[in-house]
């Protein structure tokens, strides 16, 4: 086992690919659709308190 010599870091981890280029995953969609409905949720709820 080698021992790389001081001051060295390892490659840092590949950053994720941006949405769009078709790697969106169930995950992703969910995600999304949640961000959807709250934002839903909220603006209703916003609207019902102008109205009060």
């Amino acid at each position: 086992m080698t021992v790389p010599p001081s001051g060295t870091r390892p490659a840092p981890p590949a950053a994720p690919a941006p949405p769009g280029l078709g790697v969106t995953t169930v995950l992703d969609l969910v995600y999304l659709l949640t961000i959807v409905a709250v934002m839903t949720v909220v603006a209703l709820v916003a609207k019902g308190v102008e109205r009060l």
